[in-house]
């Protein structure tokens, strides 16, 4: 059989098994309407979570990165966010009817802070929300989450480049994956503070 693309024979791909990220940014969060930004409203509120409750607590976060609470979702200062994220999930998954925010914790690595590999279980997306990033603050990273691709090294540098993915984000930054993808963050670099909110999630 004769493999010329003017030939008898065509050869189709489909791709199984995808494992997508979404990642958009709401620059309007940076705009000043009311005296400050959404985002400065958010530093602010995680100021003040940070200096009334300061001890670190050890869960993925390594080297003094502090993280807090998780139910800030119930907190009138991000509201606002909480909508947001709907928003865009909805725009990806039209179909769903709502939205819970399961846990909802805010995050500040300080200069060698890193966060370890982890996933978070049976929710159904899980994501982060970039308010503070400087340069070299540490990039986040998805690893294949198919045991057998990654062990498998021919396929995993041929078709599917590599068992690591890394992603510098940027102020503003909504990224969304499915809460079973492994992910950690890279030891920051930066003498400044990067300052995110996490999230997981279930629709209805």
């Amino acid at each position: 059989m004769s493999l010329d693309p003017k030939g008898s024979v065509q050869i189709e791909q489909r791709n199984l098994y995808p494992t997508p990220i979404w990642i958009t940014n709401l620059v309007t969060n940076t705009q000043q309407d009311k005296k400050v930004s959404l985002n400065e409203d958010l530093l602010s509120f995680i100021r003040g979570e940070f200096e009334k409750s300061p001890e670190i607590i050890e869960k993925s976060n390594r080297g003094g990165g502090w993280q807090s609470r998780t139910n800030l979702q119930k907190e009138p200062a991000v509201k606002e966010l909480g909508q947001q994220i709907y928003n865009v999930c909805k725009t990806i998954f039209p179909h769903i009817k709502g939205m819970r925010v399961e846990q909802m914790w805010a995050a500040i690595n300080f200069e060698h802070s890193w966060n370890k590999l982890h996933s978070h279980g049976d929710y159904h997306m899980s994501g982060a929300y970039y308010l503070q990033v400087p340069v070299n603050s540490g990039r986040i990273s998805y690893r294949d989450p198919r045991e057998g691709a990654i062990n498998n090294v021919w396929c995993s540098t041929h078709i599917d480049k590599g068992e690591w993915a890394w992603f510098e984000p940027k102020e503003s930054d909504l990224m969304i994956w499915p809460a079973h993808l492994p992910h950690m963050v890279e030891p920051s670099k930066s003498k400044d503070p990067r300052v995110m909110i996490s999230f997981d999630i279930k629709f209805t």
